[in-house]
């Protein structure tokens, strides 16, 4: 996937502010497609090996194919037991397989859980509403989104995870659950 298509890596790197050195990047499904543990010709590989060496940490989570995924990905990649697990503190969230599981997770927990509220469906498996809806960031495949640039988010919602201490944390959070997000449009 990676390795063929360039665009998807310059998406993803546009989309996280074009460096991924230290960012958190969680993926949800590793498996080559949803409903087997098959891992021959996985995207899931060649994009995990790509943003490792852009310098980004790994955090990886798939419903039956992580036993065989720890067997190709390389050994920095972390593994957790679910996807809002895989989420949390993650700078980006990508979808790489369509699971039917992803399509019903809780987006406005998954964003509560991020560092920074980008997700990036290479599976086209959300509209851009109803990510939108949820205060996340949206950057889908094959069509334009919103926010078609380098990313939108104010510069006062990354990293947060990192800069709050933890008992502070959950407080902050409450505020920028009930801040209203940020709208842009095409034009900006």
């Amino acid at each position: 996937m990676i390795g063929a298509n360039s665009r998807l890596l310059k998406k993803i790197r546009m989309a996280s502010g074009d460096d991924l050195r230290g960012k958190r990047v969680a993926l949800l499904g590793l498996t080559f497609k949803a409903g087997t543990d098959d891992m021959r010709d996985a995207p899931s590989i060649a994009l995990a090996e790509t943003l490792i060496d852009e310098g980004a940490n790994i955090h990886a989570y798939d419903p039956v194919g992580m036993a065989r995924a720890a067997t190709l990905l390389p050994a920095s990649v972390r593994y957790h037991a679910s996807a809002l697990e895989a989420a949390r503190r993650a700078d980006v969230l990508i979808v790489v397989t369509e699971w039917d599981e992803f399509r019903h997770l809780d987006l406005v927990r998954v964003k509560r859980e991020m560092a920074t509220p980008l997700l990036v469906d290479l599976r086209n498996l959300f509209s851009e509403e109803q990510v939108s809806r949820a205060g996340l960031t949206y950057c889908g495949i094959g069509h334009q989104s919103a926010w078609h640039g380098p990313a939108k988010i104010p510069e006062s919602f990354r990293r947060l995870a990192l800069r709050i201490p933890g008992a502070a944390r959950s407080q902050r959070r409450k505020i920028l659950v009930t801040a209203e997000p940020q709208r842009t449009t095409a034009a900006e």
